[in-house]
C-alpha cells in the first residue's frame, strides 16, 4: 500500500475513512450521542475545573439517533398512567 519511500499516495489517503466518521460510526453502533455538548464544571471548594460531555437531547433521528430514541422512550413512559386501578 505504501510506496518505496514509505509514504502513502494521495489516492490512498483519500480512500481512508476520516477519524470523525469512524468516531461517529462507533457512537451510533454503541448507542451513544453523536453530538454531545461539552460543559465546563467548576468545583467551588477546590476551584478545580472539569469538562463534562452531556447528550445533545435532539429529538430528530436524522440528527442524533441515540438521543431521538431516548426521547421517544421517555415520551411513551410519560404517557402511561402510573396509578391504574383495575
Amino acid at each position: 500500500m505504501t510506496s518505496s519511500t514509505g509514504k502513502m499516495t494521495r489516492a490512498q489517503r483519500l480512500a481512508m475513512p476520516l477519524a470523525r466518521e469512524v468516531v461517529r460510526d462507533l457512537a451510533v453502533e454503541h448507542g451513544a450521542c453523536i453530538r454531545p455538548i461539552q460543559l465546563r464544571r467548576t468545583n467551588r471548594d477546590t476551584e478545580e475545573v472539569d469538562t463534562v460531555l452531556v447528550p445533545c437531547g435532539n429529538t430528530l433521528a436524522a440528527v442524533c439517533p441515540a438521543c431521538a430514541e431516548r426521547a421517544k422512550t421517555l415520551r411513551v413512559v410519560r404517557r402511561t398512567p402510573l396509578d391504574v386501578d383495575e
